[in-house]
């Protein structure tokens, strides 16, 4: 080969050389197809990676604020609703079980045998008179009331009494009549009077067990 054909060699070995290097450089504005290679093909995400400049040194992860992306969204989950008790609300206290009271067991009561009055005897005495009562059991309690116009002398065994005899016990002296009545609770004896006394009368009563005494004085 001569040197005129070695320089030629060589010096289409460099344009060949020059041009894969154009080729891989420098991209024709008008393709928009081909795809740039010192391009990076998406955006690198600084608040995860660091940026590292030219000189081989890293700088600290951006914030999503610095690099005006604004503030991060922040998304706060609802919370399960909790009984808050207030100052006036005072705690509630489980309530013992109520039972219905068992209703007490009454007696029935026995009704009370009526007393009996055997007998009525009134007697005249120098200052008034007597009246003598025969029972078959003792005499709890009696009462007496003075009526006017005209005057008469009421006198009462009290409790459930039963007289068979004579209603009206008829008399001679200063007393003109007496009159038994039987009442569910008492034994009435109303004296009638020939001459009513001026003042009011008090008797004075003695009992045995079956034996009542009343004493009535007129002066």
């Amino acid at each position: 080969m001569s040197k005129k054909s070695g320089k030629w060699a060589i010096l289409l070995g460099l344009c060949v050389a020059i041009a894969f290097i154009a080729s891989t450089t420098f991209v024709p504005s008008g393709d928009a197809e081909t795809p740039v290679r010192n391009e990076l093909r998406m955006s690198v995400d600084f608040t995860i990676l660091p940026m590292v400049l030219p000189d081989g040194t890293e700088t600290p992860a951006q914030s999503a604020e610095n690099q005006g992306l604004g503030e991060p969204e922040v998304i706060t989950l609802p919370e399960e609703p909790q009984a808050v008790a207030t100052p006036d609300q005072k705690p509630i206290k489980p309530q013992p079980e109520v039972t219905e009271p068992t209703p007490p067991v009454v007696k029935e009561q026995t009704p009370q045998t009526p007393g009996k009055v055997k007998s009525v005897a009134v007697k005249e005495t120098d200052t008034g008179f007597t009246i003598t009562i025969q029972t078959d059991r003792p005499v709890a309690d009696t009462s007496y009331i003075n009526l006017t116009t005209p005057r008469r002398l009421v006198f009462d065994l009290i409790g459930s009494w039963k007289y068979h005899n004579a209603n009206v016990i008829r008399l001679d002296g200063s007393v003109k009549h007496v009159v038994v009545g039987e009442h569910p609770d008492r034994l009435r004896l109303v004296i009638h009077f020939r001459t009513p006394p001026a003042n009011a009368i008090k008797p004075t009563v003695n009992t045995t067990d079956t034996t009542l005494t009343a004493t009535v004085a007129l002066q």
